[in-house]
């Protein structure tokens, strides 16, 4: 771990996490066990925010379990009350965030520090809650205290299963939410966006009806919609539109992943 820069030592407490290169294997934004905030307010035309017009727009799970009692209250209200620190962040690393990818931050919490990745959404910046700073006893549902060989771990076992379970192109996104704006994509695998002409960066964060367009069948859409929210699986044909406008048809299976407690943390 290492300080932010001169640059970015306006927020007291931020610091930075080591750049994750691994070999060029793009890393999962999220693993089960993490957090997931969705906040509205950042425009992806303006090079700069105002953190006081940051709202939270949703939470799942795992960050109620992280942030304790408030955050239902605090959820359709301004970020900044709520968690200053994390209002400055996403005002500092907007324009980071939108032109190099997501950001990894030590933030202040309470009495504690949770390490927390942005990433740019269609309505504003996803927050991802990854860990507790080590020695701190958080909620279990967060593993807070997992060291890398966990993280290793969890990695291996979901692309294990995400090969089992379809086949070369690979889309991942969250479970919910089902109320907009819906799933956000977690990972695209490099087959996916070779098809589709979309960088990482472009797709990291977005719906993924990103692919949809008007020539794409409103029964396939709807049939779709209601197999995620009864959590079940879905096969069709579907019309996609490339990041040119182009078309092409594909054979989609989309299935959900659980958690060992059995909880939907994923689709693919």
């Amino acid at each position: 771990m290492e300080r932010a820069s001169d640059s970015e030592s306006t927020i007291t407490g931020v610091i930075l996490r080591p750049e994750d290169s691994s070999a060029g294997l793009e890393p999962f934004l999220l693993l089960p066990g993490d957090g997931l905030l969705l906040i509205r307010g950042l425009d992806p035309q303006s090079p700069g925010i105002d953190k006081a017009c940051l709202t939270i727009l949703y939470a799942d799970r795992e960050a109620h379990a992280c942030l304790g009692e408030g955050l239902s209250a605090a959820i359709g209200g301004a970020l900044l009350p709520f968690w200053p620190a994390l209002a400055e962040a996403i005002q500092l690393h907007s324009l980071v965030m939108t032109q190099e990818g997501p950001r990894d931050l030590w933030l202040p919490w309470q009495e504690t520090s949770l390490l927390v990745r942005l990433f740019r959404t269609d309505d504003g910046v996803g927050v991802g809650l990854l860990a507790f700073e080590e020695g701190f006893a958080g909620p279990s549902l967060l593993q807070p205290q997992r060291g890398s060989e966990a993280i290793a771990r969890q990695r291996v076992e979901l692309f294990e299963r995400l090969l089992h379970a379809i086949g070369d192109v690979v889309l991942v996104t969250t479970a919910e939410p089902f109320a907009a704006p819906g799933p956000v994509i977690l990972y695209a695998n490099a087959a996916l966006l070779s098809q589709t002409g979309y960088s990482y960066q472009e797709v990291l964060g977005r719906s993924p009806r990103m692919f949809q367009g008007a020539g794409t069948s409103a029964l396939v859409r709807a049939g779709m919609r209601t197999a995620l929210e009864n959590w079940r699986s879905f096969n069709a044909e579907v019309l996609n539109y490339r990041k040119d406008g182009s078309t092409y048809w594909v054979d989609i299976a989309i299935s959900p992943l659980q958690d060992p407690s059995g909880w939907f943390t994923h689709w693919i």
